[in-house]
């Protein structure tokens, strides 16, 4: 009967000894909390405010010096502008949609005619919808 007891003893000591070992292990794995104070969350916001203030600065540095050469920022500079006839002060002289300078660079339509191709749809709407505002089809990709 001696040997029952001790038996069981022995039994339930490692049962509460690997309880507790499982509760250590789980207490590890679980990643701490990482509690950052009011201070420091406005310092970490005034950080941004200020890296954005200089992002923002440095754009306005590129468009003042874009816009020295083109003043309504459509892509051409206000000499192309001269020579092609369109106004330097419109990004989109004929009023289409598209920008002066995606007509002349890159859809390859007429920056003066709101309608290229003469099919009753202005270019930009024919853009929008994946047409070619040259003619007949799709838009190439």
């Amino acid at each position: 009967m001696n040997n029952k007891k001790y038996i069981i003893i022995i039994v339930m000591v490692l049962v509460l000894a690997g309880a507790i070992f499982w509760m250590f292990i789980n207490k590890v794995k679980q990643p701490q909390k990482v509690i950052i104070s009011q201070v420091q969350q406005t310092a970490i916001k005034l950080e941004e405010e200020k890296k954005n203030a200089e992002v923002m600065k440095a754009l306005d540095n590129v468009l003042d010096k874009t816009r020295q050469t083109d003043k309504d920022l459509d892509g051409l500079s206000d000499e192309e502008e001269k020579k092609l006839g369109t106004n330097p002060n419109m990004a989109d002289t004929d009023g289409d949609g598209l920008l002066d300078g995606d007509e002349v660079n890159f859809y390859h339509t007429d920056p003066l005619k709101a309608d290229t191709d003469a099919d009753g749809f202005k270019d930009g709407y024919e853009v929008e919808r994946g047409y070619s505002p040259l003619g007949p089809g799709k838009l190439k990709k």
